[in-house]
């Protein structure tokens, strides 16, 4: 069969420069989901690429059939014996099924299957151009975009990200004529605005990119982020020039990315600003120049940030020097502005700011950042103490913690909360301990993050994020699906990293749930606080307020050992013996990883135990069902075969060694013990018949199960 490469363009106004690849990207998948659809690709074919500039989108497909070919599909339809009466006559079901198929009943093939014979339709599907099926693929895969809000121009009511100004479809040399979004389609593609602003023909689609760049002045960026890699290492030449190593130049980050979606042709240039602005903090100077210009900020070979940047023209300048000049120019009132919040802000101390936060929100019927603050610092004391931390540290910097939302430099830069509330609780004299805990508040932010390193920071953040899911939950915005715009799942993984990364096996899930929920009911009864030595038994009234929130603990509990199971499969481990420890979950997750350590390195040998223990479970249920005594010492004198002396021995010498063990929390020890008994087991069960006759040989025979 023929087949051509097919090439697909869509031509726009410039994309948004976050979204560009994966737009790009989305589009090639969905179109070749609705070409294997059309049976015009295979369902394993992965040889395509997609391409992105800022304006355009383009998918190259080698290799598809000009023709989709003719097929015969088999539809099975009901029983012979449901399809004809006794009279042989077709019954309802026989005629509505060849109706369905299209056919008449004479059509209809008879063919034996496991269930006895059933009527067979073949239904023929003839062939058709692939010119038919490939417009309306491309219009299907764009429809599908994840573009959460589209636009229209013009007097039209078509809709997309951005206008549409010219298609290309291409199958090999022939144009595949189609109206895509208001726009014929044609071989006729766009060039550089400036550069290369007329049209330019696309012969053939397998020199698609070689003609943008070499006849359009316009560079694009692959599957392969082949033009990502070039700009890196033009970032990284001119910040070898100045003896320094740039900021985000890396191929995972956004800024890299985001500086490819908005040249056509990148020409690195460097600028540099005034000294003076290197009094500001490192984050402020970073934050300014990446996310608000896009620029590379250079640190020394010493890590000491330089008086430069690096960032990229969409065009090749015969006066460069204009160009730098142009973008110094526009930094420097970004520059100013944080300068004038630096100095601002510290004028006012963080412990002034603690009484506006009763004027913020923390969220929606959850009260105000200083009634969070205060349950926050709270928590924060209790779990201080428990893992061996100074509660007052934690208690403080708890109560600060929130403060620099306040302030004009976090309005301006949301993303520095936490660090420069370190600054500021720094300029204000507070202990070390307290400035770092303050930043530390937020961590980890994402997989893979950083964690706290105080053990004020750390008492901090879990009392932070565990404040929030509760109260989240107690709205009933619990996570769902896809849905979790609080982050709680995120949140929840970061309480579960913090206790099982820094080793706090101190740490008691349900303890530390309990204070917010007894807050929260002592709220809804009107009461200042719920006294220590208050007895929910005692109260009848109290213990009815309480339940609600008792529901809420039991929502979080799970919610937690859910957010464990996906972050311990995620490393490798079988999702079988994950539910099998989060079934028997304690109240210290600590305590649930160290489970799961030893027993997810043997697979095979923990398979063999999980049998023998099923085994021994059946036998005793049958012993308990036969109304068999179970006897919790075993005769000596009655172990005949030297199999079940051999157990016994065992189990005399690592039974209390295991139970020690596990009271230790020493899982490592205790799996390895009980891996002394696959054998002996093994063997006994081999050997030994278990439920005989000799009632007294039985009962001892179960008593040593």
């Amino acid at each position: 069969m023929k087949t051509s490469d097919l090439l697909v363009e869509i031509g726009t106004e410039e994309l948004p420069p976050k979204a560009l690849h994966t737009l790009a990207s989305a589009f090639a998948n969905d179109l070749i989901i609705q070409l294997i659809k059309a049976r015009l690709v295979r369902a394993n074919q992965t040889d395509m690429q997609f391409f992105s500039s800022p304006r355009r989108i383009a998918v190259l497909i080698p290799k598809i059939p000009k023709v989709v070919a003719a097929m015969v599909h088999q539809r099975s339809g009901p029983a012979v014996s449901a399809a004809f009466d006794k009279d042989g006559k077709p019954t309802a079901a026989a005629t509505g099924f060849a109706k369905s198929c299209g056919v008449s009943i004479d059509q209809l093939e008879r063919k034996q299957t496991a269930k006895g014979e059933q009527l067979v339709a073949k239904i023929q599907i003839p062939g058709k151009p692939a010119s038919e099926v490939i417009p309306e693929a491309v219009e299907t895969a764009l429809k599908n975009l994840p573009v959460p809000k589209r636009m229209r121009w013009g007097a039209r009511e078509i809709e997309f990200v951005r206008p549409v100004h010219w298609v290309v479809i291409l199958h090999g040399k022939e144009i595949i004529n189609a109206e895509i979004l208001g726009v014929q389609s044609g071989r006729e593609t766009r060039g550089h605005r400036f550069h290369a602003p007329d049209w330019i023909t696309i012969k053939k689609p397998s020199n698609y990119s070689q003609v943008l760049e070499t006849k359009g002045h316009v560079k694009v960026n692959d599957g392969n982020q082949s033009l990502l890699r070039e700009m890196a290492n033009m970032v990284g030449q001119e910040a070898a020039k100045l003896n320094g190593v740039a900021i985000g130049a890396d191929l995972q980050g956004e800024l890299l990315a985001e500086a490819a979606a908005i040249v056509e042709w990148p020409v690195a240039v460097v600028g540099q600003f005034d000294q003076k602005y290197l009094e500001l903090p490192d984050e402020v100077l970073i934050t300014t120049l990446q996310h608000h210009q896009r620029y590379f900020p250079v640190r020394s070979q010493k890590g000491t940030l330089l008086p430069n940047f690096i960032t990229f023209a969409n065009i090749e300048s015969r006066r460069p020097e204009i160009v730098q000049h142009g973008n110094e120019r526009v930094v420097v009132p970004r520059l100013e502005d944080a300068m004038f919040f630096w100095n601002s802000d510290r004028q006012t101390s963080l412990e002034k700011r603690r009484e506006k936060l009763a004027a913020v929100t923390f969220q929606q019927g959850l009260g105000s950042l200083a009634e969070k603050s205060e349950r926050v610092a709270t928590l924060a004391e209790t779990i201080a103490r428990v893992i061996g931390g100074n509660p007052a540290l934690a208690q403080r910097a708890a109560e600060l913690a929130k403060c620099d939302l306040l302030t004009d430099m976090v309005r301006e830069f949301p993303e520095l909360q936490g660090i420069m509330g370190q600054y500021y609780a720094r300029n204000d004299g507070e202990p070390g301990e307290v400035c770092q805990a303050i930043r530390e508040q937020y961590l980890p932010r994402f997989a893979g993050d950083q964690l706290p390193e105080t053990k004020a920071g750390m008492a901090l953040a879990l009392a932070d994020k565990l404040d929030t899911i509760v109260k989240i939950f107690r709205t009933g915005q619990i996570p769902s699906g896809n849905k979790d715009p609080f982050a709680l799942r995120r949140q929840a993984l970061g309480i579960l990293r913090i206790v099982i990364e820094n080793d706090l096996e101190e740490i008691d899930l349900d303890a530390l749930l309990k204070p917010l929920i007894e807050t929260a009911a002592a709220e809804i009864e009107s009461r200042e606080r719920v006294r220590p030595e208050f007895s929910l038994d005692d109260d009848k009234v109290f213990q009815q307020a309480v339940q609600p929130f008792q529901d809420t603990k039991k929502q979080v509990f799970e919610f937690f050992v859910d957010r464990f199971m996906y972050w311990v499969q995620d490393k490798g481990v079988a999702k079988g013996i994950v539910n099998g420890v989060s079934k028997k979950a304690g109240k210290f997750p600590y305590e649930w990883w160290q489970k799961i350590l030893p027993i997810s390195r043997d697979s095979e040998l923990l398979k063999k135990l999980i049998g023998l223990n099923k085994r021994i479970g059946n036998i005793l249920k049958q012993a308990e069902e036969t109304s068999v005594p179970i006897c919790a010492d075993v005769d000596n004198s009655l172990l005949h075969e030297d199999s079940e002396k051999a157990l016994f021995e065992i189990v005399n010498e690592v039974g209390n060694k295991v139970i020690e063990s596990v009271v230790k929390q020493n899982f490592e020890n205790a799996f390895e013990l009980l891996t002394r008994l696959e054998k002996p087991l093994s063997d006994y069960f081999d050997n030994t018949m278990v439920m005989v006759d000799d009632d007294k040989l039985k009962e001892n025979r179960i008593a040593l199960l």
